[in-house]
């Protein structure tokens, strides 16, 4: 199965590395890209694994891609995420993410918050 890991570059989460660290076939993203090629990649794999800082709306940017918004992941990815194979989302407040972007195949590890 190939799995793209989008990992926002950022050490206070580098404690999620250990989530994809032995995963094979694996593409991980951790900044630099755009949104458009960020959303043609979730559509060429049939695992999304979505780690870092978020919110409702969706994942950080952290001015860490080639896209100004708040969000590298948010509301537009919707009918992708949807008709993706397998979706996990590790960020704050991904579960009201998921809710509201009706993406009823995920598989949602946990709604921490900060």
């Amino acid at each position: 199965m190939k799995t793209l890991v989008i990992h926002t570059q950022d050490k206070t989460t580098d404690f999620l590395k250990p989530i994809y660290a032995f995963l094979k076939n694996v593409t991980i993203v951790d900044g630099k890209l755009s949104k458009n090629e960020l959303k043609n990649l979730v559509i060429h794999h049939e695992r999304s694994i979505f780690l870092g800082h978020g919110t409702s709306r969706g994942l950080s940017s952290i001015n860490k891609y080639n896209y100004n918004g708040e969000y590298i992941v948010d509301h537009s990815f919707k009918n992708i995420l949807i008709n993706n194979h397998e979706n996990i989302y590790l960020w704050c407040d991904s579960d009201i993410f998921i809710n509201n972007n009706k993406d009823r195949k995920s598989t949602r590890l946990n709604s921490s918050h900060e």
